[in-house]
């Protein structure tokens, strides 16, 4: 049982991809001891991602002004086991954002920096069989996360603008773009929808789109405001050299501050992983990691805002350092395979994590 307890450290529950939910990923690493009753496993782990590909409905548009997000966040965790079947986990982010837009002065650079939101997590393993060469594990697990960021920027009163007539199409969930109304609009066109908060400029149907942000206040928000629910699943199956960790978290979400409302959304990711090295001291594993997302649009106002909704898939290496002393640490690269989006954004071009965890 040695071998399979180096491997279980195995590095992501889930992983967010998107910039949308940027602010909900979650390092969760799996004890050397599971199933150790009073187990305590505490974490430090960053991830960092670079937004500067922007894209107008899923299609690439010259980013002539350089507009970008770099997005950190570090996040310490804390696991403890009761016994074989529960634990508990506790997550704390503390994120840092660079940004360049555009804004209705014109070029905009600034930061944002703060605490993220806190989430607490329970975790359950309904099915557990192992013997000396195999582990199959189905853990399942659910939690709040509570409102603990900083939630200014979703006001982002200082960059509103000229709100667009969007209607919105009930079967599939498109919208296009029509002449620009007035903010005093009659209501009698409820079934018209206004996008706004997007960096102070009025977002048109026009093919240049120099003038226009793609980085919003929803994305440089510390936190939602909401207190919300995670559910999800995680298998692990270990056999030998083989690893496979499969993973989904369906995240379900209430209303914020400034009513605005992120959207509910589906999180996945996958690890094929191999140990390349088999001794008592240190155990290395390199392999692969698929994850994905798939997120409608969020809700301000009551009203759609439609550059936030996401469907995404990234792939890429993933390794893992194991000591016998208690010690692991892992790295991973996200690079996008497919990204499709609505409305206008800056989407990822790539995503580095690392985590390091010390087993008590």
């Amino acid at each position: 049982m040695r071998n399979v307890k180096y491997l279980l450290i195995i590095f992501f529950y889930y992983s967010s991809v998107s910039l949308a939910c940027d602010l909900c990923a979650l390092h969760t690493p799996i004890e050397k001891n599971a199933t150790d009753a009073g187990n305590l496993t505490l974490s430090i782990a960053e991830q960092f991602t670079e937004f500067s590909k922007l894209q107008k409905e899923s299609k690439s548009v010259e980013n002539t002004n350089n507009q970008h997000l770099n997005s950190s966040i570090t996040q310490l965790s804390g696991v403890y086991q009761f016994d074989d079947r529960f634990s508990l986990q506790t997550i704390l982010p503390y994120i840092h954002r660079s940004y360049k837009r555009v804004s209705s002065l014109g070029m905009e650079d600034g930061t944002v920096s703060g605490i993220g939101d806190l989430s607490l997590l329970v975790r359950y393993a309904p099915i557990r069989i192992q013997d000396d060469n195999k582990l199959f594990v189905l853990n399942v697990f659910s939690g709040i996360k509570l409102p603990t960021g900083d939630t200014d920027r979703l006001n982002d009163s200082g960059h509103q603008h000229t709100e667009e007539h969007l209607e919105e199409d009930d079967h599939d969930n498109h919208t296009e773009s029509h002449e620009e109304h007035e903010t005093n609009h009659s209501s009698d066109h409820s079934n018209h929808l206004h996008s706004f908060r997007h960096g102070g400029i009025d977002h048109s149907d026009e093919e240049d789109y120099s003038n226009i942000s793609a980085i919003h206040g929803h994305d440089l928000t510390l936190g939602t405001g909401s207190v919300d629910v995670p559910v999800g699943l995680n298998l692990q199956y270990i056999e030998g050299r083989k690893v496979i960790i499969a993973n989904a978290i369906y995240n379900f979400r209430t209303e914020g501050d400034y009513d605005y409302r992120v959207a509910d959304d589906l999180m996945y990711n996958a690890i094929l992983a191999y140990k390349l090295t088999n001794n008592d001291e240190y155990n290395f594993s390199a392999g692969l990691n698929l994850s994905g997302q798939y997120k409608k649009k969020d809700k301000a106002d009551g009203k759609l805002d439609n550059d936030t909704g996401i469907r995404s898939f990234f792939m890429g290496p993933a390794i893992v350092l194991n000591s016998d002393n208690a010690v692991s640490a892992d790295l991973s690269l996200d690079i996008p395979m497919d990204i499709n989006n609505t409305g206008f954004q800056a989407v990822a071009d790539y995503r580095i994590r690392a985590g390091l965890n010390y087993n008590f």
